[in-house]
């Protein structure tokens, strides 16, 4: 957890700079009040000149006076401000259901049972549905000795709820053409099945070579349309589950772990 960084506010306070300059020149008058002679003149000859700096430059002396006390309390700070509290909430809500080493075996064993699926030496594109499969997309890329391009496409089901609409949209589509590839669609979690068979479609009206599913999770308590996947990392509860890419409401997704969020 860390502390917001100090910066420099847009809004300068103007009021407290002018407090801070009137209390400089009303201590040198009172400093000259207790001189005499050569010393007196000096002191009222400084004060005079701060005064006309002060009001020659108006805003840019206060500006130059806030600025200064703002350094001097971001190099110093008074208190610890202590974790977030607003982190602090959302980590509390989560418990394990996988961990990263456990994770991490299974995408290789992923791998692993891809490359002996493909062993003609073409490549082989993996496409990733964002957001939620860019972490395990990642990993299953590097786990893999067959040769590999790397494609997104957005869909959208979920919004910032915790179930699926069952509304699927196309929120971004292919850079790149995949008539006559072989194609895997990389997928974070398989649940009521909509987004793949819509995806499944779409991309099979253009013509692949092959067409396959490597899914992260799988939930087939949820399953209301049919599909065939091809690679499945872990099955799981009817559970909402956040971490390795996946999120709610775009919290959690550098979560090491897969972790149950506890309802809310």
């Amino acid at each position: 957890l860390s502390s917001a960084p100090c910066t420099a506010t847009r809004q300068l306070d103007l009021d407290a700079a002018s407090a801070a300059s009137l209390f400089i020149l009303t201590a040198l008058a009172l400093t000259a009040g207790f001189l005499r002679g050569a010393a007196f003149f000096a002191t009222v000859l400084v004060t005079v000149f701060w005064v006309a700096v002060f009001f020659a430059l108006g805003d840019v002396a206060r500006w130059m006076i806030c600025f200064i006390a703002r350094g001097v309390s971001c190099l110093y700070p008074t208190t610890n401000p202590g974790p977030d509290p607003v982190t602090i909430s959302l980590m509390s809500k989560l418990r394990v259901l996988l961990s990263a080493e456990q994770i991490r075996a299974r995408v290789e064993e992923m791998g692993g049972e891809i490359d002996r699926d493909y062993t003609s030496g073409e490549p082989v594109y993996l496409i990733g549905i964002l957001k939620g499969a860019c972490i395990f997309l990642a990993d299953l890329a590097r786990a893999m000795k067959t040769p590999t391009r790397l494609e997104f496409i957005g869909i959208s089901s979920y919004g910032r709820g915790k179930t699926s609409s069952g509304q699927v949209q196309l929120t971004k589509d292919l850079d790149v053409p995949i008539e006559g590839h072989h194609v895997i669609i990389v997928e974070d979690i398989l649940d009521t099945g909509h987004t793949l068979t819509y995806l499944v479609k779409l991309l099979s009206q253009r013509n692949p070579k092959s067409l396959r599913i490597a899914t992260f999770l799988d939930k087939p308590e949820r399953r209301q349309a049919p599909v065939e996947v091809d690679y499945a990392g872990f099955h799981i509860p009817d559970e909402f589950v956040v971490g390795y890419g996946l999120d709610y409401a775009e919290d959690y997704r550098n979560l090491r772990d897969l972790c149950v969020l506890e309802e809310i």
